[in-house]
């Protein structure tokens, strides 16, 4: 899956999408700090 917000483009495979997501919804990711270290390896710059 690729989508591009703001710029700024992610790429994840449907599992790492679903990962990411219910680790934010369940709460085991709070912190911004902890969301956005999940996120980067999935980003691109464009």
């Amino acid at each position: 899956m690729t989508c591009e917000i703001n710029g700024v483009t992610v790429t994840a495979t449907n599992d790492e999408a679903y990962d990411v997501t219910i680790a934010v919804a369940s709460g085991e990711l709070r912190e911004v700090a902890e969301i956005v270290a999940a996120l980067a390896p999935l980003v691109r710059e464009g």
